[in-house]
């Protein structure tokens, strides 16, 4: 027997099946990380979709406010402006109302007035305007900001609170693909205090004024107006704030008629 080594012999079976199983390993690797990669890409591009379509509605709503500040001031009597809506849902949410107490010698003077708000929905987010300002956040609105402000004013020379209605038929939500234009028009506008019957001088006899504001935004509202001269002194679903001090009042309300144009 001599020592020298035989090479090992492979059966051909054996080796074509050993490639086959390679073969299939790797194309199951391949066909994976494609997949992972699809997902977890889809996922994001989802995710950007949505936040961009929430940016564009904020951008629209900022405009929207701008238009109907232009409203309550004055300056003009309607404004439209235009929506994308793509895939979300438009309406007029009839649940937010405003109080306003003036300290007026004699007796105060009070008045309550419904807000309504304007509302953008798209899955579990919404952009709002309310009374002037736009928020953006939850639908349970447990979190969100405040984007633009509202017109309401506290300063030492005087404080001036502007309280707009919106109205629109009730229970009508547009929804789709379609742009969705926004039409405001003033139906009224009121100078809720002073008023002749509070007598000559009544702005300036008065100095304090507070504002309770009833709303599903209304952390959102305390937010703000803690971050302005006005005091806060309430929470939970309400809000309510006071101006002190000041050398005169004025309330303003405006009601601004919104119709929609698909």
């Amino acid at each position: 027997m001599d020592g020298t080594r035989r090479p090992r012999t492979v059966a051909v079976g054996d080796r074509g099946l050993s490639d086959t199983l390679g073969f299939v390993l790797t194309f199951s690797i391949v066909i994976g990380s494609v997949g992972l990669v699809s997902i977890i890409g889809l996922g994001q591009l989802e995710d950007f979709s949505t936040d961009q379509q929430l940016r564009n509605a904020e951008t629209t709503f900022e405009l929207i406010a701008r238009s109907f500040d232009e409203i309550e001031e004055g300056q003009t009597e309607t404004r439209t402006d235009a929506l994308e809506l793509d895939g979300g849902q438009m309406y007029v949410e009839q649940s937010s109302s405003a109080t306003v107490t003036v300290d007026h010698p004699g007796s105060d003077y009070e008045a309550t007035v419904p807000l309504n708000a304007l509302v953008y929905r798209t899955d579990d987010t919404e952009v709002v305007y309310e009374n002037g300002a736009t928020f953006r956040g939850a639908e349970d609105w447990e979190s969100g900001v405040l984007n633009h402000d509202p017109g309401l004013v506290c300063r030492d020379r005087g404080a001036v609170i502007s309280l707009v209605t919106l109205d629109a038929i009730e229970g009508r939500t547009y929804g789709g693909d379609s742009t969705l234009r926004v039409t405001g028009r003033s139906t009224n506008t009121t100078l809720l205090y002073p008023t002749a019957d509070s007598g000559p001088g009544s702005a300036d006899s008065a100095t304090d004024v507070a504002v309770e504001i009833d709303s599903p935004r209304a952390a959102q509202w305390r937010q703000y107006f803690e971050d302005t001269a006005f005091d806060t002194d309430d929470s939970g679903p309400t809000t309510t704030v006071s101006c002190e001090g000041t050398e005169r009042v004025y309330v303003r309300h405006t009601v601004i008629d919104v119709t929609f144009d698909s």
